[in-house]
């Protein structure tokens, strides 16, 4: 019987719910860019890049899944890269909300 929760089945959740979640992070900001024709400014464009890379590496971690070590450093670095992603709103948010020029 497909048991889900046999160990070799459970290091592949976190890779594989972080290229969804940045997958659909991305398609969402598409569709508000070219269906509901919002223009993106110069810190949306950046607020992006963390999730391109989350998704590119989060495949890097699912190739790596035979190597458990490996894929759990790439997943840290994922972490890693969405506080730097925190980082990048955080200064948005303060731009729009005029705290700070940028």
């Amino acid at each position: 019987m497909f048991n889900l929760l046999r160990p070799r089945f459970i290091p592949a959740f976190p890779p594989l719910a972080l290229l969804l979640v940045s997958a659909g992070s991305i398609g969402f900001a598409f569709y508000a860019q070219y269906v509901q024709k919002l223009l993106p400014c110069v810190l949306c464009l950046y607020q992006r890049v963390p999730f391109y890379m989350v998704a590119g590496l989060s495949i890097v971690a699912l190739l790596l899944i035979r190597f458990p070590a490996a894929a759990r450093a790439v997943v840290y670095l994922c972490a890693a890269t969405f506080a730097v992603g925190t980082a990048i709103a955080f200064y948005h948010v303060g731009v729009q909300e005029l705290w700070w020029e940028g």
